[in-house]
């Protein structure tokens, strides 16, 4: 909630009001104050660790809509309708800002999930290393290989992270399935559960084999914002690299693809050993040679095998 309204009296409505809708147990922040809303939604967005592009903002003023349509553009806006009979239609025209056509086990677990996230932020506030705040999270990270019963949410990942991704491919669930199937193939995802409760399947690497110059590519590598500032993508990249030192091959290709949306991870690949071999305004090439390689090995992550 983002409401410029007396904090008591927003309280008292989702309490108590009869025709209220929604209770203190599906709200994940309430900020009912007198700030302007534009921090607000800032705030909103840093508190559960997501993209100001994630956000639909609802609301009856034109000065608040158009407030926040010129300061922060990314936001989703909508305004409510004059005429509140059109209020229903205005929002079945949008719906899809609202709702999937696949359900995961995920989405199901969305609200708790980012109650879980608020609290994080609180603790973080706590400690002054984030080394030590890391290491205070407990964190585990649970790998799955080829895992067919994950196939919907592997390829909804694909279709809707934008942030951390570094090639952007977006897969049907048909192509993960192929991928999956495919010898010459692998598909590696992971969830992270920390004290604070679990955040789902998270992350996905997949991965093409070429046997003929025994070299592996990088096809997608990608992982949830809501997990970003855990380190938990280089937890992931050690992994990858050592099974893919496992099968004994030593060169492993990479690319980045710039985005509108993934200028956070333009240097990823340069922080994990990877050499640069080809460069121009929207892809970098890379390549690494395995024994090049030098692991974050951080110690406090729990690295667990799935199924």
């Amino acid at each position: 909630m983002c409401s410029k309204n007396n904090s008591a009296d927003v309280d008292e409505v989702i309490k108590s009001h009869p025709d209220m809708q929604l209770r203190v147990e599906h709200i994940t922040i309430n900020k009912s104050n007198w700030s302007d809303k534009v921090t607000n939604l800032k705030e909103i967005a840093q508190e559960l660790n997501i993209g100001l592009d994630s956000l639909v903002f609802v609301d009856d003023s034109s000065f608040e809509v158009n407030l926040i349509r010129e300061q922060l553009p990314e936001v989703k806006v909508l305004q409510v309708p004059e005429r509140l009979y059109e209020y229903p239609k205005m929002l079945r025209e949008n719906h899809s800002l609202f709702y999937n056509l696949s359900f995961t086990a995920e989405d199901k677990k969305k609200i708790k999930m980012y109650k879980q996230q608020v609290k994080r932020v609180a603790v973080k506030k706590e400690f002054s290393d984030i080394e030590n705040y890391l290491a205070s999270l407990e964190l585990k990270m649970t790998i799955f290989e080829n895992d067919e019963s994950i196939i919907p949410r592997m390829s909804q990942m694909s279709q809707k992270t934008n942030q951390f991704n570094l090639t952007t491919n977006r897969y049907t669930e048909g192509d993960i399935k192929s991928f999956i199937e495919n010898d010459d193939s692998k598909i590696i995802a992971f969830s992270v559960s920390d004290k604070f409760g679990d955040s789902g399947v998270t992350g996905l690497c997949i991965i093409n084999f070429h046997n003929e110059t025994q070299s592996v590519e990088i096809d997608s590598l990608l992982m949830s914002c809501r997990i970003i500032g855990r380190n938990i993508e280089y937890a992931f990249i050690d992994y990858i690299i050592k099974i893919i030192k496992e099968k004994k091959i030593n060169v492993i290709k990479a690319k980045y693809i710039k985005t509108q949306k993934n200028e956070q991870v333009n240097e990823f690949y340069d922080k994990c050993s990877f050499t640069l071999t080809e460069s121009s305004d929207s892809v970098k090439n890379y390549t690494l040679d395995i024994s090049n390689y030098e692991p974050k090995q951080l110690n406090y992550i729990e690295v667990i095998n799935g199924k």
